[in-house]
């Protein structure tokens, strides 16, 4: 098990601890992925920790972000870092670092919806659709309008339409994601919305959806520092 997770803002943090259980401490001023990684690399090069970084897919390859935090890191550490498996190797605090990419790229329903740029979020608009997990949220949350998935579906194909038609580009879960608290009038912060709605939905449906990125950010692979 991690004994630190890093991730890129505070939905990302709120889906983390959700699926995990695991509490992350907030990290003021720390969003996007530059500082992300930034805050990974400072972290390792201070104290011995093995620190999972959590980062979004956003139409790279595992590839081309193996090479960007390796990058990154070198510039922080003073050069190219070891490496056992996935593992950044920090030698001198015997500290590691190892990348989960989150999103879904794969995902038929996003595909249909025309998202490209995938993320931690992705995830959040399936439970939305899913007809358990959303009747779940709208019931405890006591909204006045409580939409069926269908009819969630519906208007969002609707609305992303005229969204389009008008120039507004839909190509994220996160566009997605603000027009469905809109729909069910959720006020406070994505985060909070995230939090709330994996909390509620059904465990099975939770561990459909996460199981596998949960698994990714609690199950540390080997990990040795001998030459």
């Amino acid at each position: 098990m991690p004994s630190a997770i890093v991730a890129e803002g505070d939905t990302d943090r709120a889906v983390i601890h959700a699926i995990t259980g695991l509490e992350l401490p907030p990290e003021p001023g720390v969003f996007g992925r530059d500082n992300a990684i930034r805050l990974a690399a400072v972290a390792a090069k201070q104290l011995n920790r093995q620190i999972v970084l959590v980062l979004d897919t956003n139409g790279f390859t595992s590839e081309q972000i193996d090479k960007e935090v390796a990058a990154d890191v070198a510039k922080i550490w003073g050069g190219p870092p070891p490496r056992h498996g996935p593992w950044f190797l920090h030698a001198p605090t015997s500290s590691a670092v190892r990348v989960v990419i989150a999103g879904l790229p794969n995902d038929a329903t996003l595909k249909e919806l025309g998202v490209v740029s995938h993320a931690i979020d992705d995830y959040l608009p399936l439970l939305c659709l899913d007809p358990e997990a959303i009747d779940e949220y709208c019931t405890r949350e006591n909204l006045a309008h409580r939409p069926r998935a269908a009819e969630l579906r519906a208007l969002l194909d609707d609305l992303a339409a005229r969204l389009r038609a008008r120039g507004v580009t839909m190509d994220s879960s996160k566009r997605y994601l603000d027009i469905i608290r809109a729909i069910v009038g959720f006020q406070a912060s994505r985060a909070k919305f995230a939090a709330d709605l994996i909390g509620r939905c059904p465990a099975g449906t939770r561990t459909r959806l996460f199981k596998t990125l949960a698994e990714q950010i609690l199950n540390d692979p080997p990990l040795s520092f001998a030459a």
